[in-house]
């Protein structure tokens, strides 16, 4: 019995990733193909019910490749400036877009200094910490993006005292990763011990009177806690 649970436990850690990966893709597929399939339909007289499955999915695949393209040549980039020019005159649509674009860029390296800096908060409540990444300080204010997992480009925007923030040295997209894996992407010791410092600056500033000792927080001239 302790064998075939092992076995089990073994094909569950081979057969897991696999399904989430084909889940993941399939969701993919079809929302893609969704969105495309109706205006290839269209664009080429086919009837909705005898269009083929799929062939949403393959332009739009082939479309993002022609934009990506079309980045690389002089051409290419002023059109594309000139479509987001035009996108971000109209009254909603440049709120929404102006956002989406500024965190995509930050989140995949089109716009590298966007985040300037990983930090360690107290989030949701007092001893429960939180990667958030710097966008910006006003005095002894610190700006603050809080990425969702497992979708980064979504989160929420809050500013804190600069003494309710501890910076920890960590590349953004070493941060990015671990946010978007859920913390199941293994940390280099370097960067672990970066996330353990800020914590621990964090509860040393809640707790004036704590200090260190063998890794343990113990009040001055008292016993550990």
């Amino acid at each position: 019995m302790r064998r075939l649970r092992s076995y089990f436990v073994a094909g569950l850690m081979v057969v897991t990733p696999l399904v989430i990966t084909y889940l993941a893709l399939t969701w993919l597929f079809g929302l893609i193909d969704g969105i495309m399939r109706p205006w290839v339909a269209l664009l080429l007289g086919w009837r909705w019910h005898v269009s083929y499955p799929g062939i949403g999915a393959l332009v739009g695949i082939l479309l993002v490749l022609l934009v990506g393209a079309l980045t690389t040549q002089f051409f290419g980039r002023q059109l594309i400036r000139a479509t987001e020019a035009a996108v971000l005159r109209l009254p909603v649509v440049k709120s929404i877009y102006g956002t989406a674009k500024s965190i995509t860029d930050a989140l995949f390296g089109a716009n590298q200094k966007a985040f300037r800096g990983v930090a360690v908060i107290e989030y949701p409540r007092a001893g429960m910490y939180t990667i958030a990444f710097v966008t910006g300080r006003a005095g002894e204010l610190v700006s603050l993006f809080v990425a969702t997992t497992p979708n980064p480009t979504s989160g929420w925007y809050v500013i804190l005292p600069e003494s309710e923030v501890a910076m920890a040295d960590i590349p953004v997209e070493v941060a990015v990763r671990l946010v978007v894996s859920g913390g199941v992407i293994p940390l280099e010791p370097a960067h672990e011990r970066a996330l353990e410092e800020a914590a621990a600056r964090l509860r040393s500033r809640r707790m004036p009177g704590v200090q260190e000792e063998e890794g343990r927080p113990v009040p001055s001239g008292g016993r550990p806690l």
